[in-house]
């Protein structure tokens, strides 16, 4: 370790200490006279930034709507922020270290981010971003069948029925002219 002397009158004497990530622990003995008194003393390194990710909670129909459910993690205790572009919302990690939220988006059509940041009690932060596609119904409905879902089924079905009306609409019209 490192040692020093501090002299007749002198009250401090700085020490230079290598910390390790983590706790770390020395004993300072100061000579007197006629003993040796030992301090010990722990200091805690921190300078990992604290636990924070985020997801959206997707389901067929997400895209439409305006209030998105939001999970994610986060280093339990500590105070995470959630910002969309309408509303901001401060929360309390749970001891579980997993949030489950609602958040709003705006109506408008196009790409929206919400962002989340976290601080530690070492002032070490994190902060993250998800990007959540808002659509209207029809950019909705192509892209569902284009992909092969429900909107597929009705799409060609509303299809069948027009050529069906088609064709009977022109055979009763050919009829009539005979």
């Amino acid at each position: 370790g490192e040692n020093g002397t501090i002299g007749p009158g002198d009250r401090t004497l700085v020490l230079s200490l290598d910390l390790v990530e983590g706790t770390n622990e020395f004993t300072i003995e100061v000579d007197s006279l006629d003993t040796t008194d030992s301090y010990s003393i722990t200091l805690e390194k921190d300078s990992i930034p604290p636990l924070l990710s985020l997801s959206e909670n997707i389901y067929r129909e997400s895209p439409l709507t305006t209030t998105r459910g939001i999970f994610g993690t986060c280093e339990p205790g500590l105070l995470v922020r959630l910002t969309s572009p309408i509303e901001s919302r401060d929360l309390t990690c749970p001891e579980s270290g997993k949030i489950e939220i609602n958040m709003s988006i705006p109506s408008e059509p196009g790409v929206h981010t919400i962002e989340a940041f976290s601080m530690d009690y070492a002032k070490n932060t994190n902060s993250t971003e998800i990007y959540l596609i808002k659509q209207d119904w029809v950019d909705w409905a192509v892209e569902d069948a284009t992909g092969s879902g429900p909107m597929l089924f009705w799409f060609s079905l509303a299809l069948l029925l027009l050529i069906s009306l088609t064709v009977s609409a022109s055979t009763r019209f050919s009829k009539i002219r005979r």
